[in-house]
């Protein structure tokens, strides 16, 4: 694991419940529909989800393994969906955390995250 990596896991870390309640907020205004499909723990639900994202984005940086998170993002979106949740919603969570990092990252872990993002 090289530095750079390191560092960009441990601020991902360090951030990554202030950037989950964002990127939940942003869900639910881009689908307003979201609390009724999923229940009253709609909001911890999905902040769980997303706080499980980054932890597995974190790591996957700290070892430079892009096919780590693309592999962790294919489990969770096989596992939820057999749960019924729509693939719909999984992808707005996953855009509106691309987003979320875009605009809340420093510059430098902005573009790792983006990479793993894309990947």
């Amino acid at each position: 694991m090289n530095a750079e990596a390191r560092q960009a896991s441990l601020i991902i870390d360090s951030v990554a419940k202030a950037l989950a309640n964002w990127t939940v907020d942003q869900q639910v205004e881009k689908d307003s529909q979201l609390p009724a499909r999923y229940g009253q723990s709609w909001r911890s639900d999905w902040i769980a989800h997303t706080l499980s994202q980054l932890t597995m984005l974190a790591q996957a940086i700290s070892v430079r393994s892009t096919e780590l998170f693309v592999a962790s993002m294919d489990w969770t979106c096989q596992s939820f969906r057999s749960r019924g949740v729509s693939k719909s919603d999984l992808v707005l969570n996953a855009r509106c955390l691309q987003d979320v990092l875009d605009k809340e990252l420093p510059t430098e872990v902005r573009s790792i995250a983006g990479d793993f993002m894309r990947a």
